[in-house]
């Protein structure tokens, strides 16, 4: 059995092993002629004036190539009384029937996995210039080919979080096809998707270049995905340093979640219909992470979103949650201004940015609350979809809670997804409605983030380590799983430490865990356990600053407006702004309008245990505040 890679550049196994040198490579091209041919039959004349047109003996020179394939490759070659040279083809195994196969049960993943570059790149057999017509003219079809089964992988991936893999696929199609609009969308989701949005920007402004040179302009819906990226923000966390590459972590152990979602919103957008989905897990469970990829993918499908962060001392606002929303990003929704005068000016009447922006409303009749945001959503969601999202809602007011509960009842036939993420105990008496609701009498979805297993966990340390060998993958799995539990949080940490900051391979002592001692070889450095050890390795990476004011947010309470931090810190407004600025990115701080809070409780304990009580006593009086404990 002869076996051909032609996907790339050529290679030929006999047996798997490779041929006779003796076989040589026109022979070879000849079998790859017949092979692509529909029947695997060619007339005698056509071969001999693709190969050997110019040969004194071409009948003898075709009959030399049959016997030398029958002689070292095994390859049954023959011709018929009607002049057809047929090709046996049991007797060859070709990448491109294999492609053909996979492509056409859809599995993208293992059809881009033949893909190594263009349709036999570089194969010249000496004196066939036909041939060489041949390939030129086929080229091409299989590019095409090979960058649709990329694309359709690289989609794949994101639908279940894995953007960076799917940009290496995306880079793969661009050398195929490098004017490609379908591969450029493609990779400039993946960088979106990754925070590196400057970069994507960047990649386009020579894509388009390209295109100019050759009289081209990128396609409409290419230029549309450009346009809300220039207008957007990215939703990842930027590099520790400029000179590093952003990584964004992917989205392990959850892919099946997030195409539920998705499809939800999907389904939202197409029949215009209203839904309500939420996401439940515990603590660390890896609700914000989740969050950020299905508002990040909404908005590169053109969809608004407002994003909050409840916090314990919510609860007893009446409201808070739906002022908050509205100041979160529905201020500035093109539809907006449509909505009715006296739910703006009520709005308005809460917030200071709304009565900016819809001032001298006075002597209007103000409808309540909740009446006034269903009339701001409908006129938001009359010129494009609508993502309202609250984390943590478990801590949202009762008051906003219920009215987003019957926003999908009052927005008929508007595309408006209200997306709720909250702890899955204690029991929660709205939120556990919502969800006998979910699915029954309310379009939707309800996931829950389980904590991760090893094989998640592998995925995570093959992406954060490579360096790593199986060996070692599977001990420091095994040594994550027994510190972390696969709370997603503490795992991300525990992994991430060892990637960046306690990586002992360049002191020559080995890798952590030691060989033999997963079990109980502790995180190593002067840490008192694995999960405050991680979390610290991460703390000493930021800059000075940034650890100040991290350590200030978190003595200083739950939500801490920017001010106190300033009082507390003293650091001048430039370096504040910087610090909280890298926080964010760093994902350690979530930045709202009414103030900065950690994104996970844990991490706020620890940073709390890094000032003595007294350095805490100190950062209070200077902020003038009292530390906001969550109620009991």
């Amino acid at each position: 059995m002869i076996s051909c890679r032609t996907l790339g550049e050529l290679e030929v196994l006999v047996d798997g092993r490779p041929p006779d040198p003796d076989l040589g490579l026109k022979p070879v091209a000849l079998l790859l002629y017949l092979a692509h041919t529909a029947r695997g039959s060619r007339a005698k004349e056509d071969l001999i004036s693709v190969f050997w047109a110019d040969a004194r003996e071409p009948n003898q020179s075709l009959s030399q190539a049959q016997f030398l394939l029958r002689m070292h490759a095994g390859v049954g070659i023959t011709e018929t009384a009607a002049g057809q040279i047929r090709l046996d083809r049991a007797t060859i195994d070709l990448d491109t029937t294999r492609f053909d196969a996979l492509a056409a049960q859809g599995r993208w993943a293992d059809a881009a996995a033949l893909v190594a570059g263009p349709f036999l790149d570089g194969c010249k057999p000496r004196g066939a210039p036909g041939f060489e017509d041949w390939v030129a003219a086929e080229r091409p079809r299989w590019n095409g080919k090979c960058v649709d089964a990329m694309v359709r992988h690289a989609e794949d991936l994101m639908a279940g979080g894995a953007a960076e893999p799917a940009l290496s696929v995306a880079r793969r199609a661009a050398e195929l096809a490098p004017n490609s609009n379908q591969v450029e969308r493609v990779r400039l989701t993946a960088l979106w998707l990754l925070g590196r949005r400057d970069e994507a920007l960047e990649g386009h402004r020579h894509f388009a270049k390209r295109l100019a040179d050759d009289l081209g302009t990128p396609e409409p819906a290419t230029q549309a995905l450009v346009d809300r990226i220039e207008r957007g923000r990215a939703p990842s966390p930027g590099p520790t340093k400029k000179s590093e590459p952003k990584r964004r972590a992917p989205l392990v152990g959850r892919e099946h979640q997030l195409r539920m979602i998705c499809d939800s919103f999907a389904r939202c957008r197409r029949d215009r219909d209203p839904v309500l989905a939420l996401v439940l897990g515990d603590p660390g469970s890896g609700k914000t992470r989740f969050l950020e990829e299905v508002v990040g993918r909404a908005q590169l499908e053109g969809a608004a979103s407002a994003v909050i962060h409840a916090v314990p001392s919510d609860v007893t606002a009446p409201g808070s949650g739906l002022v908050a929303l509205a100041e979160g990003g529905l201020l500035d929704v093109p539809g907006v201004p449509s909505a009715p005068a006296p739910a703006l000016a009520a709005l308005a009447a809460r917030s200071l940015d709304w009565k900016e922006r819809f001032p001298g409303r006075g002597g209007l009749e103000l409808p309540a609350l909740p009446r006034a945001f269903v009339e701001v959503v409908r006129g938001a969601a009359t010129e494009q979809p609508v993502l309202l999202v609250v984390d943590d809602a478990h801590w949202m007011d009762p008051e906003s809670l219920l009215a987003l509960a019957a926003l999908p009842r009052d927005l008929a036939h508007r595309p408006v997804m209200v997306l709720l993420a909250a702890s899955a105990d204690p029991p929660h008496p709205a939120l556990d409605q919502m969800r006998a609701r979910v699915g029954r009498d309310q379009p939707g979805a309800t996931v829950t983030l389980d904590l991760l297993g090893p094989k998640d966990l592998a995925a995570l340390a093959r992406w954060a380590l490579p360096r790593y060998d199986a060996e070692e993958i599977d001990r420091l799995v095994r040594r994550v799983q027994a510190d972390s539990g696969g709370l997603p949080l503490i795992a991300f940490e525990l992994i991430s430490g060892v990637a960046s900051g306690l990586d002992l391979r360049p002191a020559g002592k080995g890798v952590w865990p030691a060989s033999r001692r997963t079990l109980y070889d502790t995180f190593p450095g002067e840490l008192p356990d694995a999960v405050v050890g991680a979390v610290r390795v991460s703390f000493r990476r930021l800059g000075a600053d940034a650890q100040q004011a991290l350590v200030a947010v978190a003595v200083l309470g739950e939500r801490v407006p920017r001010r106190a931090v300033a009082r507390a810190t003293g650091l001048p407004d430039e370096r504040l702004d910087r610090a909280l600025d890298e926080l964010e990115w760093q994902r350690w701080l979530v930045a709202e309008r009414r103030g900065y809070a950690f994104l996970a409780r844990i991490i706020r304990d620890i940073a709390i245990e890094m000032k003595t009580p007294g350095q805490r006593a100190r950062l209070l009086e200077r902020a003038g505040l009292e530390p906001q404990e969550p109620p009991a």
